[in-house]
């Protein structure tokens, strides 16, 4: 688990050292200003992973609709409502329902979004816990196979009563 973290960690160093390198180079270009709009049929489809301490360990796909309001080239607010449904080892099932709200920095075509909300599993003791989170993405500027418009990669820890349940996230994603 500690070299999950220190992997994650790293790997978000290493992209904010490109992201500054990349701002460096975008502050000599001219950039006609994006006007605000939103994005109402934007989602995300992947595969996670959940890690907790007591050796639950699980894997599954996550759907999310992710709508936004662009409020100019650089930053996003928006929602991320999402569905898992985890498997435990004894083959019961965990329905996990995610609602947060983002914010996104968008440099280029890399952007990082950070997500404050909860999520509610619906197995064993029925609770909802607290989540929070970084996401880093990367947008195409032509969308692959005709709809996949970025990828992302997410980190979420959620803070359980006595223990953390780590989610490792990673897919795509795409508008209608």
């Amino acid at each position: 688990m500690k070299l999950m973290k220190q992997t994650l960690l790293y790997a978000l160093f290493i992209l904010t050292l490109n992201l500054s390198a990349a701002r460096a180079e975008d502050e000599t270009q001219v950039e006609v200003t994006k006007t605000p709009s939103f994005s109402w049929t934007q989602f995300e489809l992947g595969a996670t992973s959940a890690f907790q301490s007591g050796g639950f360990n699980t894997y599954s796909g996550i759907i999310r609709w992710t709508p936004e309001f662009h409020a100019n080239n650089a930053w996003s607010f928006g929602l991320d409502l999402g569905f898992t449904d985890f498997k435990y080892s004894d083959a019961t099932h965990a329905l996990v329902l995610e609602y947060a709200a983002s914010v996104r920095y968008s440099l280029g075509n890399w952007s990082l979004k950070a997500l404050v909300g909860a999520q509610s599993w619906t197995s064993g003791p029925y609770h909802t816990y607290f989540m929070v989170g970084p996401e880093v993405a990367y947008t195409f500027d032509q969308p692959a196979l005709k709809f996949i418009n970025s990828v992302f990669v997410s980190y979420t820890p959620v803070l359980k009563s006595g223990y953390t349940v780590n989610e490792i996230a990673a897919g795509f994603g795409f508008k209608l």
